[in-house]
């Protein structure tokens, strides 16, 4: 009988639409962080991880280019922990090195809180339609 060894969140973001045009890669992430499924991230230009997009940021963080695709929180390290909290034991107590992100794909702007017209800028996204059901086509 198989074992579980890690099972990864159901709070997932998905595409709203073609769901196989999506694409995902694995950054290094900042310290210290707690990232909810959706959140758009810059990259720090002084070491290359990745941090949650702000709008009068600097150093990067002010330049969203990818889409977290779980919730997670970040350690002093940097390690990754999916869930809203770092777990002392089970499973998911175990860190990993990446959180993975999008970087293309078709979302329903209301599963992306908050999202202002300066990050569809950044991540060079297009919109289609208008209202509750706009979809964002990040290229």
């Amino acid at each position: 009988m198989a074992t579980l060894v890690y099972e990864m969140s159901s709070d997932k973001l998905e595409p709203y639409i073609n769901p196989d045009r999506a694409r995902t890669i694995a950054v290094q992430m900042a310290a210290n962080l707690t990232v909810a499924k959706g959140t758009r991230l810059g990259q720090l230009s002084a070491n290359g991880k990745y941090t949650p997009y702000v709008a009068l940021g600097a150093g990067g963080a002010e330049v969203a280019k990818v889409i977290s695709v779980y919730p997670f929180v970040t350690d002093a390290a940097g390690l990754v922990y999916y869930g809203t909290d770092v777990p002392t034991s089970g499973p998911t107590a175990d860190p990993q090195p990446t959180a993975e992100v999008y970087y293309t794909g078709d979302f329903l702007q209301a599963d992306l809180p908050g999202i202002v017209a300066g990050e569809i800028t950044d991540l060079k996204a297009t919109t289609l339609g208008t209202g509750a059901d706009t979809i964002l086509r990040l290229p």
